[in-house]
Protein backbone atom coordinates (compact mmCIF):
# COMPACT_ATOMS: atom_id res chain seq x y z
CA UNK A 1 0.00 0.00 0.00
CA UNK A 2 1.13 3.56 -1.00
CA UNK A 3 1.17 5.87 1.88
CA UNK A 4 -1.41 7.98 0.66
CA UNK A 5 -3.40 4.94 1.24
CA UNK A 6 -3.02 4.93 5.05
CA UNK A 7 -4.31 8.78 5.66
CA UNK A 8 -6.78 9.48 8.41
CA UNK A 9 -10.18 9.65 7.78
CA UNK A 10 -11.46 13.35 8.51
CA UNK A 11 -15.24 13.65 10.95
CA UNK A 12 -18.11 13.91 8.56
CA UNK A 13 -19.56 16.75 10.89
CA UNK A 14 -16.17 18.94 11.42
CA UNK A 15 -17.55 19.07 14.99
CA UNK A 16 -15.64 17.76 18.04
CA UNK A 17 -13.38 15.05 18.44
CA UNK A 18 -13.43 12.53 16.13
CA UNK A 19 -15.09 8.83 16.26
CA UNK A 20 -12.65 6.77 14.77
CA UNK A 21 -15.59 3.89 14.68
CA UNK A 22 -17.85 5.86 12.78
CA UNK A 23 -17.95 6.16 9.21
CA UNK A 24 -15.89 9.39 7.84
CA UNK A 25 -15.07 11.23 4.80
CA UNK A 26 -11.55 10.58 3.14
CA UNK A 27 -9.91 10.36 0.05
CA UNK A 28 -9.50 7.77 -2.31
CA UNK A 29 -6.74 7.83 -4.05
CA UNK A 30 -7.74 5.06 -6.32
CA UNK A 31 -11.05 6.79 -7.39
CA UNK A 32 -9.51 9.87 -7.15
CA UNK A 33 -12.47 11.79 -5.05
CA UNK A 34 -13.83 12.44 -1.45
CA UNK A 35 -15.96 9.40 -0.35
CA UNK A 36 -17.88 8.29 3.04
CA UNK A 37 -15.92 5.40 4.31
CA UNK A 38 -17.71 2.05 4.79
CA UNK A 39 -16.45 0.75 8.61
CA UNK A 40 -15.76 -2.70 9.63
CA UNK A 41 -15.01 -3.25 13.20
CA UNK A 42 -13.20 -6.59 14.78
CA UNK A 43 -11.53 -7.20 17.72
CA UNK A 44 -7.90 -6.66 18.25
CA UNK A 45 -5.14 -9.45 19.13
CA UNK A 46 -4.56 -7.26 22.32
CA UNK A 47 -8.30 -8.06 23.20
CA UNK A 48 -7.48 -11.64 22.81
CA UNK A 49 -4.62 -11.56 24.48
CA UNK A 50 -6.10 -9.66 27.85
CA UNK A 51 -8.63 -12.40 27.77
CA UNK A 52 -6.23 -15.42 27.97
CA UNK A 53 -4.20 -13.63 30.12
CA UNK A 54 -7.25 -12.93 32.38
CA UNK A 55 -8.12 -16.31 32.32
CA UNK A 56 -3.98 -17.69 33.23
CA UNK A 57 -4.61 -15.09 36.03
CA UNK A 58 -7.50 -17.18 37.75
CA UNK A 59 -10.25 -14.61 35.83
CA UNK A 60 -13.01 -17.61 34.85
CA UNK A 61 -16.43 -15.76 36.10
CA UNK A 62 -16.46 -13.62 33.23
CA UNK A 63 -13.97 -10.95 33.93
CA UNK A 64 -12.11 -12.68 31.25
CA UNK A 65 -14.50 -11.29 28.60
CA UNK A 66 -14.43 -7.73 29.48
CA UNK A 67 -12.09 -6.57 26.76
CA UNK A 68 -15.03 -7.73 24.56
CA UNK A 69 -17.16 -5.42 26.10
CA UNK A 70 -14.37 -2.33 25.97
CA UNK A 71 -14.35 0.08 22.46
CA UNK A 72 -11.23 0.33 22.95
CA UNK A 73 -9.88 -3.43 22.01
CA UNK A 74 -11.41 -2.56 19.09
CA UNK A 75 -9.73 -1.65 15.03
CA UNK A 76 -11.83 0.03 13.02
CA UNK A 77 -11.21 -0.56 9.19
CA UNK A 78 -12.28 2.86 6.54
CA UNK A 79 -12.80 0.97 3.31
CA UNK A 80 -13.72 3.07 0.07
CA UNK A 81 -17.51 2.25 -0.55
CA UNK A 82 -16.99 2.12 -4.25
CA UNK A 83 -13.76 0.36 -4.90
CA UNK A 84 -13.15 -1.51 -1.49
CA UNK A 85 -9.69 0.03 -1.01
CA UNK A 86 -8.34 0.09 2.60
CA UNK A 87 -8.04 3.84 3.42
CA UNK A 88 -7.36 3.77 7.09
CA UNK A 89 -7.23 1.49 10.40
CA UNK A 90 -7.62 3.12 14.01
CA UNK A 91 -7.19 0.78 17.20
CA UNK A 92 -7.82 3.05 20.45
CA UNK A 93 -4.94 1.56 22.61
CA UNK A 94 -2.14 1.36 20.03
CA UNK A 95 -2.79 5.12 19.35
CA UNK A 96 -3.15 5.73 22.93
CA UNK A 97 0.10 4.71 23.20
CA UNK A 98 1.92 6.33 20.56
Amino acid sequence: MSASNQSSPQSATGNGPRNHHSPAIAYCSTCRRNVTTEVQISYSKIAHITCILCIVAGCFFGCCLLPYFSMCFVTAKHYCPDCNTHLASHNSILEALH
